[in-house]
């Protein structure tokens, strides 16, 4: 359920939710996608549900072209660039292969943005995944959840994440976290 409202604004809809909208810089600081955008240039990113690439649309616009993104969704997409690395598979399977000690892959910056419009999965909360996550951030780690979803982060923190920043946002929070 796509909804145009004008030829420059387009919104995507799951289900009843807004999930994005075109072009990216349209709501430029009312939308969840401006506040994940990381306070320093990374050399390379990894997007945890990629979607459309709002979010790395918004980072280029700030940084420029020459990073390395890497976007990992369930569903492909039409794309606005062609990315360092696209992946179609299960966000938590990618984690867990870059974690492996043999195949370890490390990023300055990950953006967790997995919603499905209404709830974050689970395993985003489980002791499993944010130690994973942990062992390929370089620097720094921005989760998208739900506001309420808040206490449910504690994991980061045991794991060695240090909390920078919390922002609400609509009922979603971006929340950073630094290595």
């Amino acid at each position: 359920d796509n909804i145009a409202l004008s030829p420059e604004l387009e919104i995507f809809k799951q289900g009843e939710n807004i999930s994005s909208f075109s072009p990216p810089e349209f709501m430029w600081g009312y939308s969840y996608h401006a506040h994940c955008i990381p306070p320093f240039k990374p050399d390379s990113i990894l997007i945890l549900g990629y979607g459309k690439g709002q979010i790395a649309h918004l980072i280029r616009k700030v940084y420029g072209s020459d990073i390395k993104i890497t976007g990992v969704d369930l569903v492909p997409q039409d794309y606005y660039y062609v990315e360092y690395s696209i992946k179609i598979c299960d966000a938590f399977n990618y984690v867990k292969s870059c974690s492996d000690p043999i195949l370890k892959k490390r990023y300055d910056y990950i953006i967790v943005d997995l919603s499905d419009g209404k709830t974050i999965p689970d395993f985003v909360f489980t002791v499993d995944f944010s130690s994973r996550l942990r062992s390929i951030t370089k620097r720094l780690l921005c989760l998208d959840t739900k506001a309420e979803d808040f206490d449910r982060m504690r994991n980061y923190f045991d794991y060695g994440f240090k909390f920078h920043r919390f922002i609400p946002i609509f009922g979603n929070c971006v929340s950073f976290w630094g290595v």
